[in-house]
């Protein structure tokens, strides 16, 4: 998911348009900065083990290497460049980041110590708290957060959109005893 989402945030900059040569893939004509993740979807046209090959990082950094022989690689707003060694040395930085959240929110079943802190914060400021999501795992922060979570408003749009596995799993968290 990091991975994914940086990828997402890093443009590819030609520094004159070239066509993109991966592997078995037809060339992709790059004449403008793109997203590094959209070019990534365009070579592998629709071909889903490509595309999932570039999720592992000695494919993503040879990709990388390739492109910066005619491209330069920086992040959407920002004028600076980096190399593929530096895209993953943020990359492990931020991993180590998630590790270390991970492991001081163990005390509260996987959630980050810093949603308590803001938690407490609001509440000892008065403020009421919105919690906003499109993950089924809300429910589980509910449970660990409020006195009562029976008096907590749970508001669903498009349930009817939903996939039957999360809907199913909306549903039995409610029947669930609580604590």
């Amino acid at each position: 998911v990091l991975l994914g989402t940086m990828l997402m945030f890093t443009e590819v900059r030609p520094k004159r348009p070239f066509d993109v040569i991966w592997e078995d893939q037809p060339p992709v004509r790059l004449e403008q900065k793109q997203v590094l993740k959209q070019l990534m979807h365009d070579i592998a046209q629709g071909d889903n083990a490509t595309l999932h090959d570039f999720w592992h990082r000695p494919v993503c950094e040879r990709f990388m290497n390739v492109l910066l022989e005619d491209a330069e690689l920086g992040w959407v707003g920002s004028e600076n460049t980096f190399s593929a060694e530096e895209f993953f040395r943020v990359h492990m930085d931020y991993m180590d980041t998630l590790r270390k959240q991970d492991q001081q929110g163990k005390n509260w079943s996987g959630i980050t110590a810093s949603w308590f802190r803001c938690l407490s914060f609001l509440q000892r400021g008065g403020h009421s708290t919105i919690l906003n999501s499109f993950g089924m795992d809300t429910h589980k922060v509910v449970l660990r957060s409020a006195r009562d979570a029976r008096r907590v408003l749970h508001i669903a749009v498009n349930f009817d959109t939903w996939s039957e596995k999360d809907s199913t799993k909306f549903r039995e968290q409610f029947e669930m005893p609580l604590p």
